[in-house]
């Protein structure tokens, strides 16, 4: 079953950026709910139930889902019912990275997110030509989603950590290498920006002390390929680092004015969140800028499920992080990071299966044979 495992892993993984792809060759919010669920649906089925027991950590998810619970039972449905629904499955990756075998990825996890990189950078690549001059600045795939570089760039930092983190051939490393630095060049004109610093530190600090040569030879033809892409858009580039400097507000033009603003008005709610918090989505109705989520997760939990459920979901968080496995604290980290700039419970599926899976990892015995370190021995020995 490992070969199917890691499948269902990237299509779940991949499935923000391949829904974007249905989504934009006609297909309704029908596919996308059979795609979302069905992909859960199959690791929770291929995963390894067998000695699954209780941890500390479960403990936390499970006051953290008590603390939803409660929140909705003392302020009621406060957002649509689709969103419980989104939410209900974000919880359900928990359980699905407490299952999912304990081993490091294979090509049948890089193959399917590889195509599916090579075939969003295609369409990226065409619409940022067509709207090369836009003031947007960021190009709108189909003609609306405008965040569908940063949804790609999420491929190509799964396949990184994959890669950097099991065993390619010669081959297999200079087609990564080389599909990934084109796409990252891309992406970089498309101006995307914080996705790259969390696939930075999230490699750096996974692999702080195995940082090998190769590796470091592949990120920096990486970031190089990064500046260019930068270079060649320098008149967007320029326009997005004085944002950056000036930003202030509720400017809708300026992502970066929009957040400070989104935090200033999460840090005024905290105090005041109580216990069990305001509901699902409340925030949205007591920030200036409407209709708009606070992209921070933890602070989201705080808000909305109160200080008990804010509390138990960063205890679960942040225990998780001492995994022994390279390629699940690299996977963890990226993903706490986006949380951290995007974040959205109802949408944090890969979040928590990575802390799900980490605490997964945690659950073996020190002695038992790790994959990774093996893989990484074999690396040495090359």
């Amino acid at each position: 079953m490992s070969r199917l495992n890691w499948i269902f892993l990237a299509l779940f993984l991949g499935q923000l950026p391949i829904l974007v792809l249905a989504h934009g060759f006609g297909a309704g919010s029908g596919v996308s709910a059979v795609y979302m669920i069905g992909a859960l649906a199959l690791l929770l089925m291929s995963g390894n139930w067998r000695g699954l027991t209780l941890l500390p950590a479960d403990l936390a998810f499970l006051v953290f889902a008590a603390a939803i619970g409660c929140s909705t039972w003392g302020n009621g449905l406060t957002a649509p019912l689709k969103e419980y629904v989104l939410l209900g499955l974000s919880l359900g990756a928990y359980v699905a990275g407490r299952t999912f075998p304990l081993e490091t990825p294979d090509r049948w996890f890089r193959a399917p997110l590889l195509l599916v990189l090579v075939v969003g950078s295609i369409l990226v690549a065409n619409a940022l030509i067509v709207q090369w001059n836009d003031r947007h600045g960021k190009p709108l795939l189909f003609d609306k989603f405008d965040a569908a570089p940063v949804q790609f760039m999420t491929c190509a930092a799964f396949l990184l950590f994959a890669a950097i983190n099991g065993r390619l051939s010669r081959a297999e490393a200079v087609i990564i290498l080389g599909l990934c630095s084109i796409s990252l060049m891309i992406f970089a004109a498309s101006q995307v920006r914080f996705a790259f610093v969390a696939m930075t530190v999230a490699i750096v600090l996974g692999r702080s002390s195995k940082i090998s040569r190769p590796v470091m030879f592949c990120g920096a033809v990486l970031l190089a390929f990064a500046i260019l892409g930068l270079v060649v858009r320098w008149h967007t580039t320029l326009a997005y680092l004085q944002q950056l400097v000036g930003a202030a507000g509720c400017d809708g033009d300026s992502s970066i004015g929009i957040r400070k603003q989104l935090y200033v008005d999460a840090f005024g709610l905290l105090p005041s969140s109580g216990w069990f918090g305001r509901g699902l989505d409340a925030f949205m109705s007591h920030s200036c800028v409407q209709a708009t989520e606070v992209h921070n997760s933890i602070l989201q939990a705080v808000i909305e499920f109160g200080w008990v459920g804010g509390a138990a979901f960063a205890v679960l968080i942040f225990g998780s992080l001492a995994v022994r496995s390279p390629f699940v604290l690299t996977g963890l980290l990226f993903e706490l990071a986006i949380s951290m700039a995007y974040g959205r419970i109802s949408r944090d599926g890969a979040l928590l299966f990575f802390v799900g899976y980490a605490v997964q990892f945690a659950s073996r015995p020190a002695t038992a044979p790790v994959a990774d370190a093996e893989y990484r021995a074999v690396q040495t020995a090359q």
